[in-house]
């Protein structure tokens, strides 16, 4: 993955065969239509990765891992019209993962109390991501948030 410098924020430059699954360019299978199922996706991807190197996750590499897949998916479920869209590749050594929804809105950090549930996915998918942008959709009926984890 070629890389920019973009303020305090690395911007990747995403190479031009990976596309989300379900989306027209990609053939692929439709987007999961639960959390669950996306978190199963990427362990798989997990476990390929991890297997053709004879190795194992280091600390909590699968962990957020799963955790940002579950509060991206989550996101565009509840936030962003719908999940049309899942991918989670690796790619130069990191966890690629791209996750499109209907919503033209770019996400936030909520803001508030603590005390209240839920909200708090983007803010903590920020700190565990080494990118996380979001690319709008050509056409404006959507975006796709792509989340990169290093392994």
């Amino acid at each position: 993955m070629n890389e920019r410098d973009h303020g305090n924020r690395r911007v990747a430059q995403l190479p031009a065969q990976v596309f989300p699954a379900g989306s027209p360019a990609s053939g692929g299978p439709p987007p999961p239509v639960a959390a669950g199922q996306a978190r199963a996706m990427v362990r798989e991807v997990l476990d390929d990765h991890y297997g053709s190197r004879g190795g194992e996750p280091v600390g909590s590499e699968a962990g957020d891992a799963l955790l940002v897949t579950s509060e991206l998916v989550t996101n565009a479920f509840t936030h962003g019209e719908g999940l049309t869209a899942f991918s989670a590749h690796v790619v130069d050594g990191e966890l690629m993962l791209q996750v499109t929804d209907r919503s033209p809105l770019p996400p936030h950090v909520k803001e508030g109390e603590r005390g209240q549930p839920g909200g708090f996915g983007w803010g903590l998918a920020g700190r565990l991501c080494r990118t996380l942008y979001v690319r709008p959709l050509p056409d404006g009926g959507g975006k796709t948030i792509v989340a990169c984890l290093p392994l």
